[in-house]
């Protein structure tokens, strides 16, 4: 069974989960906001996006309990960052399906299950929070309905 890692290295994991995630959310830009030579440069929008939508969501939920500490009101907070980052790719995909052409526009679907993917982790994350006011399941354990 591996060892637990120490804060340190949890702060480092952020730390580099935001960094890729800010150099991915820039590379989409760059190709949402610029000039396209070919339209299949499109999934330079989509396929960034998810990348740094993904990362983004990691590095939170890294280095948010290491600031604000491991209780229910973390729980709740990591909640709603991770709604509000869905909401973020949401947006960023919609824009980039207004400015792509049929078939690129399909990559779309990529940060859209990334999103929805978020959106399950936030019900989830909210649940837990709402579940106990002073201990948070250990990861993996499904909240009982009540």
């Amino acid at each position: 069974m591996p060892s637990p890692m120490s804060p340190v290295e949890v702060r480092r994991g952020g730390l580099v989960g935001i960094l890729v995630a800010l150099a991915s959310l820039a590379l989409a830009g760059f190709f949402l906001l610029g000039p396209r030579d070919r339209p299949a440069e499109a999934l330079g929008v989509f396929v960034p996006l998810a990348v740094g939508l993904v990362a983004l969501a990691l590095g939170t939920l890294a280095l948010v309990p290491l600031w604000r500490g491991d209780r229910p009101g973390t729980a709740r907070e990591l909640a709603w960052a991770l709604r509000g980052i869905a909401v973020l790719g949401v947006l960023c995909t919609g824009v980039g399906l207004l400015t792509s052409d049929l078939p690129w526009s399909l990559g779309a679907v990529a940060p859209v299950l990334v999103a929805l993917a978020l959106l399950k982790d936030s019900h989830r994350l909210g649940l837990r929070a709402g579940a106990s006011q002073d201990v948070i399941p250990p990861a993996g354990t499904d909240v009982p309905p009540g």
